[in-house]
């Protein structure tokens, strides 16, 4: 039978996502790239299989900042090395984005960390009464 969350359940649950941001700024070395767009946006495109998405499909990978925003955005991961942009073979008039091969890196080592502390955090404090 579940229990009720306890506020020791909601505090190791904040502890283990304040872990997980902790590791996003580590890794990344770039204060700049630590809004959450670009993490909605890094993680959008890596849910796509490793396949590259038209430029202009990015930017609705960032609903919380407007289009003009996204594309700063969009253009200023490009400058860094973070994403990768080239032409599209299927229409001479967009350009296609993929992450990086370290961003991919990253991004994979931020889920494996988050799916640990994550399963930790849902084990929840120990029943010492048993």
């Amino acid at each position: 039978m579940s229990r009720e969350p306890s506020n020791e359940d909601r505090r190791i649950f904040a502890q283990a996502l304040k872990q997980v941001g902790l590791h996003w700024q580590t890794v990344l070395h770039d204060d700049e790239f630590q809004s959450p767009n670009y993490f909605d946006l890094f993680t959008e495109i890596w849910l796509k299989a490793g396949e590259p998405v038209c430029k202009t499909d990015c930017y609705r990978f960032m609903p919380g900042v407007s289009t003009q925003t996204a594309k700063k955005y969009v253009e200023r991961a490009v400058a860094r090395g973070h994403l990768l942009e080239r032409d599209n073979p299927q229409d001479g008039r967009s350009r296609l984005i993929a992450l990086s091969p370290a961003l991919k890196a990253l991004l994979e080592q931020t889920f494996d960390l988050t799916a640990q502390q994550l399963r930790k955090a849902l084990e929840g404090p120990r029943d010492t009464a048993a």
